[in-house]
């Protein structure tokens, strides 16, 4: 009986764990109060979603204190501490309303840095921006959510066509019935097409003739060439007895490189961490952000 008991609860762990192995985590820290509860219960709806579809861990997160840090450095950080003390998955994402540097910052890890390069942050930030700046915080993070959820749709509907060749119907997939007809099983050629020995040995004499005819044109008309003279270079000779090199002039032309002070900041546009970089925990990162 005991025995039963333990297999039972072992059973039981195992499958508990395997759930949670499979569940994506997401939440919603709104530590700057800039939803109310309705709208933090739609927006955790909604990265619910976005996790189920693409499997990818998403948080959303606000803050009115940076702690000193730009941006791009607290949303990784951020997202390093929940990947490591957590026990969040590597492919995982977060968004960033920060109200202490006014910036909307998007951090990636993981598979989710090769599912969303510069350019289509820049197009989730483009989706929920106009809400953003008018103070619709909620309304924004959501529009961006589903915007991310379908650039993924997106891209893996085109990968699947470019690896299985979709263009249509089951028909249009090449497979075409088998055309017994064709051929033909006696001499196991295709019927309608056949080379005997006598079409071979004409094609070998033609192309033999060709090329004898070819190459006695061609001696015939180098046959009568004698060698040319020589040319005679006794008048035209010049002997260098020496030669010395004169400074006439010196000029030296300088020019000033300036220094890059911005680090790659750009009020208003986008900016920071657009391309893969290492956090200060030394995880690797892509994303990018806006000031607003």
């Amino acid at each position: 009986m005991k025995k039963i008991i333990s297999i039972t609860l072992a059973l039981f762990f195992v499958l508990s764990f395997a759930v949670l192995a499979y569940a994506y985590d997401n939440f919603v820290d709104d530590s700057a109060m800039l939803f109310s509860s309705d709208e933090t219960s739609e927006i955790t709806d909604c990265v619910e979603s976005f996790s189920l579809e693409t499997g990818y861990s998403l948080a959303v997160v606000t803050t009115d204190d940076s702690m000193g840090k730009s941006s791009d450095e607290y949303a990784d950080d951020y997202l390093d501490d929940l990947i490591d003390n957590q026990c969040w998955s590597e492919d995982s994402m977060l968004f960033l309303i920060d109200m202490d540097n006014r910036e909307i910052y998007i951090s990636t890890t993981g598979s989710a840095m090769d599912s969303y390069d510069s350019f289509q942050i820049d197009n989730i930030i483009d989706s929920g921006y106009s809400e953003l700046v008018q103070g619709n915080y909620a309304r924004a993070v959501i529009l961006m959510t589903e915007t991310a959820e379908g650039i993924y749709n997106e891209s893996n509907d085109e990968n699947y066509d470019n690896i299985y060749g979709y263009i249509g119907s089951y028909e249009d997939y090449g497979y075409n019935e088998y055309d017994y007809d064709y051929y033909d099983y006696v001499d196991n050629n295709r019927s309608g097409f056949s080379v005997d020995f006598t079409d071979i040995l004409v094609y070998i004499i033609v192309g033999i003739g060709a090329a004898g005819i070819t190459v006695l044109i061609v001696k015939s008309k180098y046959k009568n060439h004698g060698k040319d003279d020589m040319f005679d270079t006794d008048d035209i000779s010049l002997d260098i007895t020496g030669s010395t090199d004169n400074v006439i002039s010196r000029n030296v032309v300088t020019t000033r490189i300036p220094k890059n002070n911005n680090h790659g900041k750009h009020g208003g546009g986008f900016s920071g961490g657009g391309s893969v970089h290492r956090s200060s925990g030394g995880r690797m990162h892509g994303g990018g952000g806006r000031k607003f």
